[in-house]
């Protein structure tokens, strides 16, 4: 049975290639990195910069057969370390002032809807290769933070921009709390959605009827 291990540094261009090969055609994604020329350079550049953002606290998963990632965010806190400062450079060298902008108010909005001073867990993206796909991969991924997050009684977060997938986060007990719409040029839906802690017993009972 395929387990869930913990990313190093040196599976980071695996963690890449996977998530850019699982959100090509992601539309939360692609308000992002927008679609044309160089878009597999921003795409990597943005999976790139949620990587570093997370690696210091460990949160970085992945099935220990390479073919599905899970990178978690903690705390509204971020690392500040000569990774990070690169990170912060080529992402600005790839997507322009501009963008960079508009990223930034999006995830201001998205901050501001979670806990400042407490703890939690942030699901930022999970993903899986299409040679990984229906194996439950991302399932086990996610029930590995989940039941620490039952365990320490804190609650877990996330957002998506597909509809169909409301259903499937449902079953995991996350539930919609609010919805965010991004403007213009390709203007999608974000579902924010939240998950309280569960009681061991009956956490147990959900995630593994799910995984």
């Amino acid at each position: 049975m395929t387990q869930v291990i913990k990313a190093k540094r040196s599976d980071k261009q695996r963690v890449l290639d996977i998530l850019v090969e699982a959100f090509w055609d992601d539309p939360h994604v692609n308000w992002f990195t927008g679609q044309g020329k160089g878009k597999r350079k921003r795409m990597r550049a943005m999976m790139s910069h949620a990587f570093e953002m997370a690696l210091p606290n460990g949160d970085v998963y992945l099935s220990e057969d390479k073919q599905a990632v899970a990178i978690w965010k903690t705390s509204a806190k971020k690392p500040f370390n000569r990774y990070t400062i690169w990170e912060n450079l080529n992402f600005l060298y790839h997507f322009g002032l501009k963008k960079v902008r508009s990223i930034s108010a999006v995830n201001k909005l998205l901050q501001d809807s979670y806990p400042q001073d407490e703890a939690f867990y942030y699901l930022f993206i999970i993903g899986t290769t299409k040679q990984g796909r229906g194996r439950g991969l991302s399932s086990k991924l996610m029930n590995h933070i989940l039941e620490e997050a039952d365990k320490k009684g804190i609650p877990t977060y996330l957002e998506t921009a597909n509809a169909g997938n409301i259903g499937i986060y449902n079953r995991k007990e996350f539930y919609t709390q609010s919805e965010l719409r991004l403007p213009e040029p390709n203007p999608i839906t974000l579902y924010l959605m939240s998950r309280a802690p569960q009681e061991l017993g009956e956490s147990s009972k959900t995630l593994a009827a799910v995984g």
